[in-house]
């Protein structure tokens, strides 16, 4: 048996300060994400006043499924990841 996708999934809203931080923090002990292609990296934001997390995210590897311009809650981002 092959081994199977893991998927990463990324929720944000605003406080891009925090989402910068954390995928830094995070790839910088996770440098190996970058190449592996076992891993699958979902973002939903949950409308955001700008389109800053969802740059953040891409620069990371994050492909947005999610971004809604009214918010729906946290609940409705999970469901889209």
């Amino acid at each position: 048996m092959g081994a199977g996708l893991i998927v990463i999934g990324l929720m944000t809203c605003g406080r891009e300060d925090y989402t910068a931080r954390t995928l830094a923090g995070f790839m910088a002990q996770h440098p190996d994400l970058l190449q592996d292609g076992r891993f699958v990296r979902l973002h939903a934001d949950d409308a955001s006043p700008d389109a800053r997390n969802l740059e953040i995210a891409a620069a990371h590897g994050f492909t947005t499924v999610h971004a809604p311009v009214v918010r729906q809650g946290q609940m409705a981002s999970l469901r889209a990841l």
